[in-house]
């Protein structure tokens, strides 16, 4: 069985209605490789052919995404994601974070109570700065997918930059966060230059 991944996905049904199946998946119509999908009542359903795919071949899918974009590594998933912010607020949260790390030190915050909690939807809004010398915990979500949960430490400064809890979330969430964009944004969809943030809106909807 062989599948394409920039077409849509459609469940596939067989005769037989056990043990996995392998499937070999394309791109652009150049070989990916082949997954291994688990067979239901006589079907390999479109969703986990697509978690699968995503689960092992999301890096190459998106490499080749950013360079339709022009953007040479995945480093720069984070501007693909979100807009940029002005550059003097980018100067002025690394003065804060800077001045807020030397304050920290060895402090881990435990002592100052349970973690706040603070959901960031991918693509979606952030706060410029965050208040409170309780840490905070992180959620990064896309959907009802989470792709990493982190506590940062604020410290005593009681103060961090909203770059900096997106930063946190995105280290935290490492190979994750590739595999749920993929899945959401690029796969069963043709490979074009359309912004990912654009893709990720017609099709995810945002909690909260």
């Amino acid at each position: 069985m062989l599948v394409e991944v920039t077409e849509p996905f459609d469940d596939i049904v067989l005769d037989a209605s056990s043990g996995p199946r392998q499937i070999h998946a394309q791109l652009q119509g150049e070989p990916l490789g082949t997954i291994e999908v688990e067979v239901s009542d006589g079907r390999v359903s479109a969703d986990a052919i697509r978690a699968a795919v995503a689960e092992q071949f999301a890096p190459i899918v998106l490499a080749r995404y950013l360079t339709l974009r022009g953007v040479s590594n995945s480093d720069a998933l984070a501007d693909e994601l979100w807009p940029r912010a002005h550059p003097l607020a980018d100067a002025l949260g690394g003065v804060i974070d800077a001045v807020a790390a030397l304050a920290r030190r060895n402090d881990d915050g435990r002592r100052r109570g349970m973690p706040r909690r603070l959901v960031i939807d991918v693509g979606g809004r952030i706060p410029a700065f965050v208040l409170g010398r309780r840490n905070v915990r992180i959620e990064l979500r896309l959907g009802d997918a989470v792709a990493s949960s982190v506590e940062y430490v604020v410290g005593p400064a009681g103060i961090a930059s909203g770059h900096a809890l997106r930063a946190a979330a995105i280290d935290a969430s490492a190979a994750s966060l590739e595999r749920v964009v993929v899945r959401e944004a690029l796969l069963g969809l043709p490979l074009d230059r359309t912004p990912l943030r654009e893709r990720l809106a017609r099709r995810v909807r945002p909690t909260g």
